[in-house]
């Protein structure tokens, strides 16, 4: 299998050289189907195994890991198994002689098997679908005279004290572009305020605001990922 830096170098070979595939597998002695593979990966190749190693020393306890997992399912916080713990246990009680990071691959894999389907966070959205929205403290110095110099001389000079601020963030997810201000506290007022000047900036209001769990904007976490939204809206 071709490593890492030979991919790199058979992409910068045909990207940034303009070779051919052709020049590239007469050069190399390589199969044009393996060079063409190689050239339009977009990440280096990586290992996978087709089918998992066998281990003799593990098929003689699986069973009993099985066991102690599902009736943990049912036992109370404190005596619910940790993978270590199930190590020790198959060492005093059974024997074992394999590692304790192989009870701890395959307690791993058990419970994410049995967690039910995984959940996928989109990272690709349309323009002006979606805008993250945060809120949070910063920190400044209000009034310094001293800006042109370095942080560490400016500290020194400066005798203006740092003032507690709420820093107002809304970033669109597709193009990735900014609005931030900054308020002197968190309040409903300022909150909306700030919403309405991020939608004069950017010139529209995307179909969809994502927040995590500002105050000012869900007043209650519920199950899962429902949340009770605080009721208020822009004009």
């Amino acid at each position: 299998m071709l490593k890492a830096d030979d991919w790199s170098f058979l992409r910068r070979l045909h990207e940034q050289e303009g070779k051919s595939i052709r020049w590239i597998a007469n050069e190399f002695d390589m199969s044009r189907k393996t060079v063409a593979k190689y050239v339009r990966q977009t990440s280096p190749p990586r290992y996978a195994l087709k089918k998992e190693r066998q281990s003799p020393v593990m098929e003689a306890v699986k069973d009993v890991i099985v066991r102690i997992i599902e009736a943990d399912k049912t036992a109370p916080a404190k005596q619910k198994h940790s993978s270590k713990r199930i190590y020790d246990r198959l060492v005093a009680e059974h024997g074992f002689t394999g590692g304790e990071s192989t009870v701890r691959q395959f307690v791993r894999n058990w419970r994410k098997g049995q967690a039910g389907p995984a959940i996928f966070v989109p990272l690709q959205f349309k323009p002006g679908s979606r805008a993250q929205v945060d809120f949070g403290e910063i920190y400044a110095c209000v009034g310094c005279q001293y800006t042109h110099l370095p942080w560490e001389l400016r500290d020194a000079a400066c005798s203006a004290k740092l003032v507690k601020l709420q820093c107002f963030v809304m970033r669109l997810c597709y193009s990735r572009r900014v609005f931030a201000m900054c308020l002197p506290s968190a309040n409903m007022v300022g909150f909306i305020a700030a919403h309405k000047l991020a939608f004069e900036h950017f010139g529209s209001r995307p179909a969809e605001l994502v927040y995590d769990n500002l105050t000012l904007a869900v007043s209650k976490v519920l199950k899962g990922r429902d949340r009770e939204l605080t009721n208020w809206t822009l004009a």
